[in-house]
């Protein structure tokens, strides 16, 4: 598809076929169902595109949105250009599509660089700052899950640690957030063992090996052959028993891989949410290792102050000790002139006793 013009006054939808090929918007060979290629831009005067020239444009085959004469940048809420701008809102030239509402996908977003999330001040009723102390126990009550995806094509069916929508529900239900619209679920995911079309009803009676779990008028996403069409988002017409179900169909069909049931009640997880919990989380922790921290210091320091008070104690006790040892001693005795040590005699001599009479 080259390009296509579609001007539809009525506000209805446009249907494409399933199997019809791929949409391309600025490019001849689109490589997805939908394939989006921006124009390069040239900036000029501080501005994207060429305004003198009324173009947006570069040396290859790119393509964009383009903006008119009046310039890249473009006033958000009347969607038209600015002249004379110098990057005072975003510039078209740099985008490759807008969505101005909820957007989903079933399946893994690539982000080549970085993603901006709407965060002033101004739009906001700010209630206050989060406590640390109870975002901490809540981070403690989170549980990583290792997991597997049970629908195989999923995200090439490679392990994840990471949360479960049901278990942080449990214990930090602002992070869960329900899909607005239906999701299929792979609750049966197997080939059918046994299909039988009954013509006269306009029926496809099939049976599965697992139970189906199932019950009339549940809407479920069934897969078959490209010839067979679309059989996704069809409803249980009837349920014989556990293995057995039947869907309206008006031709038999080849082979069918049953997906699962639909659900309105498909749950996702806010990971920004998650992010700034273990962010207040640690800096509670941050603050609660600087207090002890703190304290730790103050009783090393009273520690080293008792620890001088004891050993100036210590050092009067043994100046005390040595006077005394000296005190008790007494003084030396002298010693001779060849080193020998002079003795002062202490006997007495008595008077001679005459006997004679």
């Amino acid at each position: 598809m080259q390009s296509t013009d579609i001007n539809q006054a009525d506000g209805g939808n446009i249907l494409m076929q399933r199997w019809g090929g791929n949409v391309g918007i600025g490019t001849p060979s689109p490589k997805a169902p939908l394939h989006v290629v921006k124009l390069n831009y040239v900036a000029t005067d501080g501005r994207w595109g060429n305004p003198a020239q009324g173009i947006v444009g570069g040396n290859n085959a790119g393509y964009g949105i383009y903006t008119g004469s009046l310039g890249g940048n473009f006033d958000v809420a009347t969607g038209a250009g600015i002249s004379g701008a110098r990057n005072t809102t975003v510039p078209f030239g740099a985008l490759a599509a807008i969505f101005e509402g909820e957007t989903i996908t079933r399946g893994s977003v690539w982000i080549g660089s970085s993603v901006s999330v709407s965060s002033d001040r101004r739009a906001k009723n700010v209630i206050g700052l989060s406590n640390g102390a109870a975002d901490l126990k809540l981070v403690q009550q989170l549980r990583i899950t290792d997991y597997n995806w049970i629908d195989r094509t999923k995200d090439q069916h490679r392990p994840h640690k990471q949360l479960i929508a049901q278990d942080v529900k449990e214990v930090f239900p602002q992070a869960v957030q329900q899909l607005p619209t239906e999701e299929p679920i792979p609750t049966v995911y197997e080939p059918a063992v046994k299909l039988v079309h009954d013509a006269a009803a306009g029926l496809l009676h099939i049976t599965t090996k697992k139970e189906h779990g199932f019950k009339a008028g549940d809407a479920v996403d069934l897969y078959g052959e490209k010839e067979d069409g679309d059989l996704t988002n069809v409803k249980v017409a009837a349920v014989k028993d556990a293995h057995e179900f039947s869907v309206k169909s008006e031709k038999p069909v080849g082979k069918v891989f049953v997906y699962g049931k639909r659900v309105t009640d498909f749950l996702t997880v806010d990971y920004d949410a998650i992010a700034m919990l273990n962010v207040s989380a640690t800096q509670e922790i941050k603050k609660e290792l600087d207090a002890e921290v703190k304290e730790r210091d103050a009783e090393i320091k009273e520690l080293r102050a008792e620890n001088a008070t004891l050993r100036a104690a210590l050092e009067k006790v043994q100046a005390s000790f040595e006077t005394r040892l000296a005190a008790l001693e007494g003084p030396q005795p002298e010693s001779g002139a060849e080193g020998a040590v002079k003795t002062v005699s202490t006997v007495t001599r008595k008077p001679a006793v005459s006997t004679a009479r």
